[in-house]
């Protein structure tokens, strides 16, 4: 088996346990904090979505497609893991929106799809189990011209946050890495306009907080410093824990390439 397809079936056996067994359940504490980042990829996602052919890449039972199925979009979402796939497609059944909502186990470096068959390309926490580059490229293939992608994102500067992936190796698949400055960079190949907002640094000493009446308040008092350094030291930035990006431009394979 070559290096790329032993990296992904890697993925598929991990998430496969993961969706049947609950592996990464030890890590959701963390994700109380993330509101206010969930809130500003779903409105990015959101906005002018009715009518729009949407492809999400890696899903599963908490995939986007669903809000956006309601509001009017066609979404095609795809996975490795033939559980991921199993569980989403339950979800928009008991959702009711299995008519404009439908998923199958596909790779994001090689869908399948015709050339500029999407409006939009997304996905949460999916770029970092890529060969990005390659995801780059297939991502601009598949997209209409003016089309973008939207991507939530871990990031991978921030030194304790580093020591405590390191510390616990279960809660991710082998191959994962989040992303760095260098890696995002990849994306300016592919793309026009590459726009980042960055969340959670201060935010993350709120988790303590998480099961009393103080998280509420610590919480948003904590984003609103984030925010306000994010915005003041640009150097800031990348520690970070998540990134949203929203990709807009799509180049040619011509334009990429030079």
């Amino acid at each position: 088996m070559d290096p790329d397809s032993v990296r992904k079936e890697n993925e598929r056996r991990y998430f496969e346990e993961n969706w049947s067994s609950g592996t990464r359940q030890p890590a959701q504490k963390f994700y109380s904090i993330t509101e206010r980042s969930k809130l500003h990829y779903a409105d990015l996602l959101m906005k002018e979505c009715s009518g729009k052919r949407f492809l999400e890449l890696g899903c599963g039972p908490g995939s986007h497609a669903f809000e956006l199925g309601r509001s009017g979009a066609e979404v095609v979402g795809i996975d490795l893991s033939p559980k991921a796939i199993e569980l989403a497609t339950g979800t928009a059944a008991a959702r009711g929106v299995d008519q404009r909502v439908r998923f199958h186990v596909g790779d994001a470096e090689n869908t399948g799809y015709p050339n500029a068959s999407f409006d939009t390309v997304c996905g949460t926490g999916i770029l970092h189990h890529l060969d990005l580059a390659a995801g780059m490229r297939e991502m601009v293939r598949v997209l209409k011209p003016g089309g973008r992608g939207v991507f939530y994102e871990p990031l991978r500067h921030n030194f304790f946050i580093n020591l405590y992936r390191k510390l616990t190796p279960r809660l991710r698949s082998p191959d994962e890495r989040a992303l760095t400055r260098d890696e995002i960079s990849i994306a300016r190949r592919y793309f026009e306009t590459v726009d980042l907002t960055f969340f959670h640094l201060f935010g993350l000493a709120a988790i303590p907080f998480r099961n009393s009446s103080l998280f509420g308040p610590v919480l948003r008092s904590l984003d609103a410093l984030d925010a306000r350094l994010f915005d003041s030291v640009p150097a800031a930035r990348f520690q970070a824990w998540v990134v949203v990006l929203e990709l807009s431009g799509p180049r040619t394979p011509t334009q990429a390439s030079s």
